[in-house]
Formats: C-alpha cells, sequence, structure tokens
C-alpha cells in the first residue's frame, strides 16, 4: 500500500454529496471542505458557492466561470 494510503482509505469511506449546481455542470462535496464541479454543457457555468479555487483542469474563462470539459476542485 503506498505511503498514504491510510488517508485515502479514510477519503473513501466518507459518503460525497451532490451539490446544487448550474444546467450541465455536476458538482459534489466529499468532506473536508473539497468541492469538485464538472461542466458538461456546451456554455461556460458559474462555479457553486466555494471561497476558493484549488485546481482546474483548464483556465476559466474572463468572467471566473467554468467552461465546457473543464473540471474544478474548489474549498467549500
Amino acid at each position: 500500500m503506498p505511503r498514504n494510503g491510510k488517508a485515502r482509505a479514510a477519503l473513501s469511506e466518507i459518503p460525497s454529496r451532490r451539490l446544487p449546481a448550474a444546467p450541465g455542470v455536476l458538482a459534489s462535496s466529499r468532506g473536508g471542505g473539497l468541492i469538485c464541479a464538472v461542466n458538461l454543457a456546451w456554455d461556460p457555468a458559474e462555479l457553486p458557492g466555494h471561497t476558493s479555487v484549488l485546481l482546474t483542469s483548464g483556465p476559466l474563462d474572463d468572467e471566473g466561470r467554468l467552461p465546457r470539459d473543464t473540471a474544478a476542485w474548489l474549498r467549500a
């Protein structure tokens, strides 16, 4: 098992819950204040409520929206 195996096991035991989000956006939260949002819609979408953006799979648009086919990991 990798060095961080205990942390991974603990995270996998925490259930995720679906969050309200713009149409075409899948958003969920899993303990520790982590939110993941993925935009599957054609148009850019507003991010779910959060305090900071931790990582994105591509740049947000000029208005801070999530472009299509892009994921963001946020701090709740």
